[in-house]
């Protein structure tokens, strides 16, 4: 059975009566609210198939219980549409954290997070919070203790950070400034931040005695949090990215060889 582009559009957004309006509005995207369904339904398959086998490859299988309703349609339901593979391996930790005996909801809070963020954002608060990882281990005994979280920096030079997250933008301060204010409004990082060259980031944080174009952050606990949930770590805490050598294991190793 072929749908026509012109009745799909006419029934998610109303005034797109046309083909070729809702291709041009849309591009390649078009083609998940038209052409033939069976096409629609593998593609949003082969999406949630990769949701779910991260989940499994993260733990799930082992884990007793089953994943709250709620929490469950409102993966499925973003996931389905998500082609970006590192989105769906957090999807995929959310899933595999939010299976339980006592079936809360607790992941779900993650997942509206989650939801509300571009891909350079994930791609930045994943690169953000493994470089923690590897550059706070041992400095500190505790991030949910305001006193130890207020020392810390998270730098990265502004080359290396690019070559992770690409630069969808031609001009590299709106980039940066759509990914720190988006992580900011969502809790994912402190408010305290600099990037540029050494002489501007140095005046704000000259302990680091930075050398090269650097971005500087603060972390969150909420930004800990949801890279430890994105790992499939139910209900973790916080301190475990001081501590736990196997975090990093849960992710995917193309993402961990490109750090």
């Amino acid at each position: 059975m072929e749908l026509e582009l012109a009745t799909i559009g006419a029934s998610v957004a109303g005034a797109i009566a046309s083909k070729d309006i809702l291709t041009k509005a849309l591009g390649p995207t078009a083609e998940y609210f038209g052409g033939e369904l069976k096409n629609l339904v593998a593609r949003c398959n082969i999406n949630l198939d990769d949701v779910f086998r991260g989940s499994v490859r993260k733990g799930a299988g082992d884990m007793p219980g089953s994943v709250d309703a709620r929490t469950a349609k409102a993966v499925i339901d973003d996931a389905a549409y998500c082609e970006d593979a590192l989105i769906k391996d957090y999807y995929s930790g959310l899933l595999c954290g939010a299976k339980s005996e006592s079936g809360d909801d607790e992941a779900l809070s993650y997942v509206s997070v989650l939801k509300t963020m571009s891909k350079i954002q994930v791609k930045t608060h994943f690169l953000i919070y493994a470089v923690m990882h590897g550059q706070v281990k041992g400095q500190i005994t505790s991030i949910t203790d305001e006193r130890d979280r207020s020392k810390l920096r998270i730098y990265m030079n502004l080359e290396r950070f690019f070559g992770f997250v690409g630069q969808p933008s031609a001009d590299p301060e709106a980039t940066i400034n759509h990914i720190v204010s988006g992580l900011q409004r969502a809790g994912l990082i402190g408010q305290h931040f600099a990037y540029g060259d050494p002489s501007y980031v140095n005046v704000a944080y000259p302990d680091l005695k930075i050398e090269v174009p650097s971005l500087v952050v603060c972390p969150s606990i909420l930004g800990v949090e949801l890279f430890l949930w994105a790992a499939g770590i139910r209900n973790p805490n916080p301190n475990l990215i001081l501590q736990s050598d196997e975090i990093m294991s849960r992710f995917p190793k193309e993402y961990i060889d490109a750090l």
